[in-house]
């Protein structure tokens, strides 16, 4: 009877149950609302990472975290402007003691993390020394100098003393030709530019004539005469070794290039030149359009009022002699472009020897009248594969180099460093593709300043 009971009343409560299941119009009851987490507009930020964070009621939820970045390296997150600890490393350099005076010392500064490497700026209240591209020069005797080298990212300060100098500075030899334009004699020294300082020459004037303002010296008799320089309290000398060219000595070496170049070359000249206005190429085989070198030479230079006259094999001095007197001396270019120096050392000239005749070669060019408004630009000799004449081609560009920087009216064009032999060279590992000319050469002439 027990269990009978139970069981009804087991029944009962399930029928009412379902009764109030029905009477709320489902089988199941309704699903609770959706829940979307909220999160704040504003970075939370860690060391590493931002994100935004929840505002809803689930606490420590991240939204959009991202790691830092500081892409314009100015310390900060570009982001959400976190303050990033970054090891930008250290700068180094050392105390440059006992320099003399007149005498130079390149300041060295190293960085120990190499990533934040950058330009260096010093400054100083002296007049003791100056510093110009990372190299210290000593002006006055008896001085400890505080500098402050600074990066955007560093700063160091050294100390710089300088003592007397202990004996007379030889700044070499000059090379200047009677009856050509006067030689630049800043080339020898690099304190004869620094303006903070009065020089003095002494030297026999009957001989020799220096320009002090324009720092040139001009040839009036033969011979080697010394030039005694004082400029505060430097001391130095320089020889200058004065001669007569014989440009009767500099005749045309092939006769093939000879009749090319009373023809060929001039003809072109008088058919696209302009006196004055146009630009005349002038040098080696670099230049030659009877070889497939530079075939697209006026392709390349379309536009622009420029006229080929380059000659296969010629050395410089052949360009002073017989080829000034047969063609350039029947020409008045605006700019004067030369490729020349590599058959100069390339026909057993030394260094010495070829820089010599380049230089004489630009001085005869400017002493004449059809070529004293020339504006000349000379492209450093190439490298080259074909013969083992690598130390010898850097010298004399470096020569050449400083030797032009010391004149307004000669401008040095550097490519050596931007050629590579099996890059940019045709598989005689001597002259320049094709493609080269308008990837190197051409934008090298533009930046150093050209115009047609």
């Amino acid at each position: 009877m027990k269990k009978y009971l139970k069981l009804m009343a087991v029944v009962s409560a399930a029928t009412m149950l379902t009764a109030s299941l029905a009477a709320c119009g489902g089988d199941t009851p309704p699903a609770p609302p959706a829940h979307t987490h909220t999160y704040s507009a504003e970075w939370t930020q860690g060391e590493t990472t931002h994100w935004h964070g929840s505002t809803c009621e689930h606490v420590g939820l991240k939204s959009d975290e991202a790691a830092h970045v500081d892409s314009d390296d100015n310390g900060k997150c570009d982001v959400c402007d976190y303050g990033m600890r970054v090891d930008y490393g250290k700068l180094i350099i050392s105390d440059i003691l006992n320099l003399e005076v007149g005498k130079s010392r390149a300041v060295n500064p190293r960085f120990t993390v190499a990533q934040y490497a950058g330009a260096v700026s010093y400054s100083f209240s002296s007049d003791a020394i100056t510093i110009v591209d990372n190299t210290v020069t000593a002006i006055k005797s008896g001085a400890t100098v505080s500098v402050t080298a600074t990066t955007a990212h560093h700063s160091k300060t050294f100390k710089v003393t300088t003592i007397a100098t202990s004996t007379v500075v030889d700044y070499g030899t000059v090379y200047a030709f009677i009856g050509y334009a006067p030689s630049p004699i800043a080339a020898n020294f690099d304190f004869a530019v620094n303006p903070e300082l009065s020089i003095k020459f002494t030297y026999d004037k009957s001989k020799i004539v220096i320009d002090e303002q324009n720092l040139t010296v001009r040839a009036l008799q033969a011979g080697s005469f010394i030039v005694e320089v004082e400029a505060g309290e430097v001391k130095g000398k320089f020889t200058v070794n004065a001669a007569t060219s014989s440009r009767e000595d500099y005749s045309i070496r092939d006769n093939n290039n000879a009749n090319y170049a009373k023809n060929d070359r001039l003809n072109d000249w008088n058919t696209k030149g302009t006196a004055g206005k146009s630009t005349l190429f002038i040098g080696d085989s670099f230049f030659d359009l009877r070889y497939d070198f530079w075939s697209n030479f006026y392709s390349d230079l379309a536009g622009k009022d420029a006229v080929n006259g380059g000659i296969s094999g010629t050395v410089a001095q052949e360009w002073e002699g017989g080829y000034y007197d047969v063609y350039l001396s029947k020409t008045a270019p605006k700019n004067l472009v030369i490729n020349l120096g590599t058959n100069n050392l390339g026909s057993g000239e030394n260094v010495e020897t070829a820089f010599i005749n380049l230089q004489r070669m630009m001085l005869f060019f400017h002493s004449c009248d059809n070529l004293k408004d020339t504006q000349i630009y000379w492209f450093t000799v190439a490298p080259r594969g074909d013969i083992n004449k690598s130390n010898e081609i850097v010298a004399l560009n470096k020569k050449m180099t400083k030797w032009c920087a010391a004149l307004d009216w000669v401008t040095c064009v550097p490519v050596y460093d931007l050629l590579d032999i099996k890059t940019h060279l045709k598989s005689d590992k001597l002259h320049p593709l094709a493609s080269t000319y308008t990837s190197i050469y051409l934008p090298q002439l533009a930046a150093a300043g050209i115009r047609y």
